[in-house]
């Protein structure tokens, strides 16, 4: 704010309206459970443990964002593509659209990754939270530092697992655990053109044949975006935009449109 009223511009009411939610915020760490309804599927509602925080740990994961729940509204509208499919989810955060993709979509496998450990911790609780008490499932293993696999169950008919994911560790972790999943989904990861070189490169190793990703995307800086676009076509890998689902709910104070791409190779 001080630089933009040094630069002789003025500063938009929308700055001032985030800068005092962020003061007013308590300094000590607190949770609290949030819940999702969901209009089918074996759950009526996804609960998730949360940070009160938008920025905690150093990590802006503990918490949902906007993108999730229009990943979630979407995947739900498009949900015989996700049907029967092997599902991976990249910075996964607290879990919410992964939830719904499993209670909604029956997909064959769905694996949440993340690399932050206190976001993992939490993701864990959230997974158990919502399906370990349920009838349908069976919990198989937590934590196996040789495989970063965190947490695994079967609920239904979907294989759950957690995992410990560097988006600089795709290639590596692929080969040694033959992962090769059908479809690729985030939400609200383009927020730091530092990691598209990363996030790319691991892309376009997991995509491949008719694979593809779909990514939700806040469009909180335009040209971060318009980065994330010039790193895909550098990697040869193209995006068509996406309709957005019928209705969306909001749940950020300030309002930021949000884009669904869908992501693949150049043929």
């Amino acid at each position: 704010m001080q630089k933009i009223e040094e630069g002789g511009n003025e500063i938009h009411g929308d700055l001032y309206a985030a800068y005092c939610r962020l003061i007013s915020l308590s300094d000590e760490e607190s949770v609290h459970y949030r819940h999702f309804l969901i209009q089918n599927g074996t759950l009526n509602c996804v609960t998730l443990k949360e940070s009160t925080n938008l920025i905690s740990q150093g990590t802006t994961g503990l918490c949902s964002w906007q993108g999730a729940i229009v990943l979630s509204q979407w995947c739900e509208e498009n949900k015989e593509q996700f049907c029967g499919k092997n599902i991976l989810e990249l910075g996964c955060g607290v879990g919410l659209t992964g939830m719904n993709v499993i209670s909604i979509c029956s997909p064959k496998q769905y694996i949440f990754s993340d690399c932050h450990p206190i976001v993992l911790n939490m993701l864990c609780e959230n997974v158990k939270l919502n399906f370990v008490s349920n009838k349908q499932s069976e919990l198989l293993n937590t934590f196996d530092t040789t495989s970063k696999l965190q947490l695994q169950l079967k609920y239904e008919q979907t294989d759950v697992q957690v995992i410990d994911l560097k988006w600089e560790d795709i290639d590596k972790y692929m080969l040694k655990n033959s992962l090769q999943p059908d479809i690729i989904i985030a939400a609200d990861i383009l927020y730091d053109s530092n990691s598209f070189d990363a996030l790319i490169l691991g892309l376009k190793r997991l995509l491949v044949s008719n694979s593809y990703a779909i990514f939700a995307a806040t469009i909180r800086n335009e040209d971060t975006v318009s980065q994330f676009f010039e790193y895909l076509g550098n990697y040869d890998l193209i995006f068509e935009e996406c309709s957005l689902p019928r209705w969306i709910m909001s749940i950020e104070l300030i309002y930021a449109p949000v884009r669904i791409l869908k992501i693949f190779q150049k043929i």
